[in-house]
C-alpha cells in the first residue's frame, strides 16, 4: 500500500511514499498542521496518479520517496 506526501506550505515536492515508511508512521504519532497524507492507496500508479495531481494543482514535480524505493 501506498501513501501521498504534501507539503501545505509548497516547501518539497509531493512524494509517493509505501505505507510502512518510517516519514508516515511518525506522522500518524505526531501529526503536524503543515503537512497531509493522502491515502491509503493498493497501487503504486494509483499513489503516482494523486501526486501527479498535487503535483499539477501546486506547479510542482511529483516525485518517488528515494526512502521508499
Amino acid at each position: 500500500m501506498y501513501v501521498v506526501f504534501q507539503d501545505i506550505d509548497k516547501a518539497t515536492n509531493p512524494k509517493v511514499h509505501r505505507k510502512e515508511c518510517g516519514h508516515y508512521q511518525r506522522w500518524l504519532r505526531h501529526r503536524t498542521s503543515t503537512t497531509r497524507w493522502h491515502g491509503p492507496y493498493a497501487t503504486e500508479e494509483e499513489a503516482m496518479k494523486v501526486c501527479m495531481k498535487i503535483a499539477r494543482e501546486t506547479g510542482m514535480s511529483p516525485v518517488r520517496a528515494s526512502c521508499c524505493m
